[in-house]
């Protein structure tokens, strides 16, 4: 009762009070749901950066299969260069083993 009465006797004050206030939890809900915005943001940015990490991992690993690929081809050729009778069988071994590793990593 007493609050319709100051309502009545202060109607611009109160209506400055009431308008405060409404304005303060607007304000709280837009803050508290921007929050949660860049919660959401973060999460899809967590989990943008995690793929490119793997995609990143995936390149590095195809680069360096690619050149042990072309290591392994010149040492071949190097070895294979050499007339047959004149390899060692230390070098007949490095050809084989060599001829492996480069089927290992084409498959």
């Amino acid at each position: 009762m007493m609050d319709m009465q100051l309502l009545k006797e202060n109607p611009v004050k109160s209506s400055i009070s009431i308008l405060t206030l409404v304005s303060m939890l607007v304000g709280a809900v837009i803050t508290v749901d921007s929050r949660y915005v860049k919660a959401d943001d973060l999460t899809s940015l967590k989990v943008y950066n995690e793929k490119l990490v793997v995609q990143q991992g995936e390149q590095i690993q195809s680069n360096v299969n690619s050149l042990r690929k072309q290591m392994l081809e010149e040492k071949l050729y190097d070895l294979e260069s050499v007339h047959p009778k004149r390899r060692s069988s230390a070098d007949n071994a490095r050809i084989e083993k060599y001829k492996r590793d480069l089927r290992d990593l084409r498959k």
